[in-house]
């Protein structure tokens, strides 16, 4: 992440101009990406409540597929990009995923 996102992140820039600095480093780097994760804050109340679901105390807005398909998987970060990491420490990302 850009550090001009992470500084308007902390000053608490509007949603607006957050979403067009995103949007623009994900045009910038979107060709380097194996995969994406989309993560943004978002009220509660925009989602089905059988959607959230709590990790390590953080709520996330997931469906149930989703959350049954990743559930033997630690989201890692390991030579400068995320990783899905098994159980049994194979190292693997979401389109290598069944």
């Amino acid at each position: 992440m850009p550090e001009s996102l992470k500084a308007a992140i902390r000053q608490g820039s509007k949603e607006e101009e957050l979403r067009a600095m995103a949007k623009q480093h994900f045009e910038d780097v979107k060709g380097q990406l194996i995969f994406s994760l989309a993560v943004r804050a978002s009220e509660r109340s925009n989602y089905r409540s059988d959607d959230l679901i709590n990790v390590s105390g953080v709520t996330f807005a997931m469906r149930a597929s989703l959350v049954e398909a990743l559930r033997d998987y630690c989201l890692t970060f390991e030579h400068d990009q995320f990783m899905l990491r098994s159980a049994d420490n194979v190292i693997s990302n979401l389109r290598s995923l069944k």
